[in-house]
C-alpha cells in the first residue's frame, strides 16, 4: 500500500517521516509538499491513501482532495488538521472519508490508514471506483462524532450525552421510540432523552444514534425511491437484536451482549441509505424491479453488475473509522462466503440473522461450513426467544 502525505510545512513531513521510521509500517510512504506537488505525484505514481493537510497556501486542502476525486476515486481521502474553523470543516465534508486532528498519535494514525487499506482490499478495484465517484455519500453524523469525542473521555455524565442528543429533535424522539420498545423496556414507558440514555448505556446509544442520523440524512431521498424508511428502520433493529442474541461473546461462549453484531446489525442496509442520497433514480429503478420480480433487492443489484448496497454500506463504514469486524459483516451479510474464517463470528451473525428476518434461509453452503456445534447452539437460542422466526426458516 502506498500513503502519499501532504503539508505546506517542510518540518511537518519531516517530523511524520521520523515518527513513521521510528514505528516502521508496512505502508510506502511519499511526501508532497502542497497540492500542486500532491497531483503531480499522483499523475506519475499509483496511491492508496492520501492525507492531507486543510489550510494550505495556492490549493488548500478541500480543493486538493475535490480534485483527487474526480481524477482518482478510488483513492482514499483524510484530513490530518488542527483546522478548527467549521466553514473550513464544512467544505471538506462532502470529499474526505474521514477526518484527524492534529496532533495525532502515530499509533491512530497507522490504525486508521491500515483499516483504510483493509477496506480497499474487501471490496474489488471496479466497485472501489464506482462508490469513489459518488459525489455526495453521507458524511460521519455531527452527533455521532460528539458522542464519540464525549465517550472517550470517559467521564461523560448522563445528563451530558443526553445534551448533545436533544440537538436533534428527530433523532430524540428516534431514540425515545427504541428505548421504549420490547428490546430494551420490558414493557416500560420511556419519556426522558436521559432515562433513554441511562437504559441504552454509552456504547448502544452511540450506534443507535449513528443510525438513527443517516436514515435522517436519507429521510427525504427515500421518499422517491419506493422505501419506507419506517420498515427500514425497524427491520434494522429487528437484525441488530437477533445478531446480537446468537453471536458469541468474546471466549464466554453463546448467549447475547456482542456490542459488535448489534452494530454490524444495525447498520446492514446503510448502503441503501448512501445510495438513497447518492443514487437515488438508480436506486428507484433497482427497487422497482425486485418488487416486479419478487426477489430481494442485492440480487437485482448484483444481476446489474453494479455494486450492491451491502458493498457500499461496508466501505462507507470502513472510511468513517468503524472497526474491521463490523465492516466485513456489513459489506458481506449477503455474500457470507467472502468472510474471513469460518468461525460463527459476528459475519455468521449478522448473516444468519439478517435471512431470518428477511424470511429467508441463510447461505446452506456457507452454513455447512461452520461447526455444527455452534449451528446448533444457534438453533438453542432461536428457539428460546420470545418471537422466534418460524422453526422452518431456522433450520
Amino acid at each position: 500500500m502506498r500513503v502519499l502525505f501532504v503539508d505546506d510545512e517542510p518540518c511537518v513531513l519531516e517530523a511524520l517521516g521520523r515518527a513513521l521510521h521510528v514505528a516502521p509500517c508496512a505502508w510506502a510512504v511519499a511526501f508532497a509538499q502542497g497540492g500542486a506537488a500532491a497531483l503531480d505525484y499522483l499523475e506519475k505514481t499509483t496511491c492508496d491513501v492520501v492525507v492531507t493537510d486543510m489550510r494550505m497556501p495556492g490549493m488548500d486542502g478541500p480543493e486538493l482532495l475535490r480534485q483527487i476525486r474526480a481524477k482518482h476515486p478510488d483513492v482514499v481521502r483524510i484530513v490530518l488538521s488542527a483546522q478548527t474553523d467549521e466553514g473550513e470543516n464544512l467544505r471538506a465534508i462532502g470529499v474526505a472519508h474521514q477526518f484527524l486532528a492534529k496532533p495525532c498519535p502515530i499509533a491512530t494514525l497507522r490504525q486508521v490508514v491500515d483499516r483504510a487499506s483493509a477496506v480497499r482490499a474487501l471490496l474489488r478495484g471496479p466497485i472501489r471506483r464506482a462508490i469513489g465517484a459518488i459525489d455526495r455519500l453521507p458524511s460521519v453524523p455531527r452527533l455521532y462524532t460528539e458522542l464519540n469525542r464525549a465517550l472517550a473521555a470517559d467521564r461523560a455524565s448522563a445528563d451530558e450525552l443526553a445534551s448533545i442528543v436533544r440537538q436533534d429533535l428527530a433523532i430524540s424522539a428516534r431514540l425515545l421510540q427504541i428505548a421504549g420498545s420490547a428490546v430494551y423496556s420490558r414493557g416500560g414507558k420511556v419519556t426522558d432523552v436521559r432515562t433513554a440514555v441511562v437504559r441504552l448505556g454509552g456504547d448502544v446509544l452511540r450506534n443507535l444514534v449513528l443510525s438513527a442520523a443517516v436514515f435522517e440524512q436519507a429521510r427525504t431521498s427515500l421518499r422517491s425511491t419506493g422505501l419506507d424508511i419506517d420498515k427500514l428502520q425497524e427491520h434494522a433493529l429487528r437484525v441488530a437484536a437477533l445478531a446480537e442474541a446468537i453471536a458469541p461473546r468474546r471466549g464466554l461462549g453463546f448467549g447475547g451482549g456482542n456490542g459488535e453484531a448489534f452494530t454490524a446489525g444495525l447498520l446492514a442496509d446503510v448502503g441503501v441509505l448512501a445510495l438513497a442520497v447518492s443514487a437515488p433514480e438508480r436506486l428507484r429503478e433497482l427497487n422497482a424491479l425486485a418488487q416486479a420480480q419478487h426477489v430481494p433487492l442485492h440480487e437485482v443489484e448484483l444481476a446489474r453488475e453494479g455494486p450492491s448496497h451491502a458493498e457500499v454500506g461496508g466501505y462507507l463504514l470502513g472510511v468513517w473509522g468503524l472497526s474491521d469486524v463490523t465492516v466485513e459483516a456489513v459489506a458481506n451479510h449477503h455474500a457470507p462466503k467472502r468472510n474471513v474464517g469460518r468461525d460463527f463470528g459476528v459475519g455468521a451473525a449478522v448473516h444468519v440473522a439478517s435471512a431470518l428476518i428477511d424470511g429467508a434461509p441463510p447461505d446452506a453452503g456457507y452454513v455447512a461450513e461452520l461447526p455444527r456445534a455452534d449451528i446448533d447452539r444457534v438453533r438453542q437460542i432461536l428457539s428460546a426467544r420470545r418471537g422466534a422466526p418460524p422453526a422452518a426458516a431456522a433450520k
